[in-house]
């Protein structure tokens, strides 16, 4: 039992430092989109705010676990802030946000899971459709044809 919640610690470990890029380069866009884009700035403020409170929650629960939190994070923020185009940038946001939704899903297969940690990630869950939806919708107004390619 002890080896399966290690295993599920470095799980939501590995959720824990895409978040954090996540927060990173979401705050990057909001700001971007703030100058550029102010009519769908809401949208990104909301999947910001979802990072967050993934990182928080996600923190909580490794603790809750005994386990050890990561302080590494992602280079999303890097990846993002070197396109000049904010479809461009919305395109690889929105590829992360479905990464996200696939690892959570397959953290959620185990049967390992107590339940706090189960709940946390079926809300999270929730929540990441939701901002992936957001992107998707956005750049289909801008791009009808547009087919979004998972992230590596």
């Amino acid at each position: 039992m002890e080896a399966e919640m290690a295993e599920v610690v470095d799980e939501l470990n590995n959720l824990l430092v895409r978040e954090r890029g996540e927060v990173e380069a979401l705050k990057s866009l909001v700001d971007h989109l703030s100058q550029t884009d102010p009519d769908i700035v809401s949208g990104a403020e909301d999947a910001l705010e979802t990072a967050r409170w993934a990182c928080s929650g996600l923190y909580h629960r490794i603790n809750q676990l005994d386990g050890i939190v990561t302080l590494d994070s992602s280079d999303l923020a890097e990846r993002v802030d070197n396109e000049d185009d904010t479809k461009r940038k919305l395109e690889i946001i929105c590829r992360h946000q479905r990464q996200d939704v696939k690892a959570i899903k397959s953290l959620l297969k185990r049967d390992d899971l107590d339940e706090a940690t189960r709940d946390f990630l079926e809300e999270l869950l929730n929540l990441h459709q939701s901002s992936e939806n957001w992107c998707r919708s956005v750049l289909k107004e801008w791009e009808p044809d547009l087919q979004i390619q998972d992230a590596e």
